[in-house]
């Protein structure tokens, strides 16, 4: 499924993510964030941001995560899913 509009969600503090997702042609996952958090856990959030995304049927989508630095999975999840709520026009989280 692809996207109709632009959304957010959460926001870029400590232990929280800000997720902006944006329609796209293909399912692209951009990790913003302090180098030592991509080094030691962007493999693990870009796949939790998939897993969400699968989740809500969404297989074209440009999601870009600004980590704040410490936010745990199930905040990622919940704010991938949030957005990609709002972008389909849906209830969010």
């Amino acid at each position: 499924m692809k996207l109709s509009t632009s959304a957010q969600a959460g926001r870029d503090a400590k232990s929280d993510v800000l997720v902006t997702v944006v329609p796209a042609e293909e399912l692209t996952v951009e990790l913003a964030a302090k180098t030592i958090i991509v080094r030691q856990f962007g493999g693990q959030i870009e796949h939790v941001v998939r897993q969400a995304a699968a989740e809500e049927g969404v297989d074209a989508a440009y999601i870009q995560v600004k980590d704040g630095g410490g936010a745990l999975d199930f905040a990622i999840r919940a704010r991938v899913r949030a957005a990609l709520r709002r972008a389909k026009g849906g209830a969010a989280v």
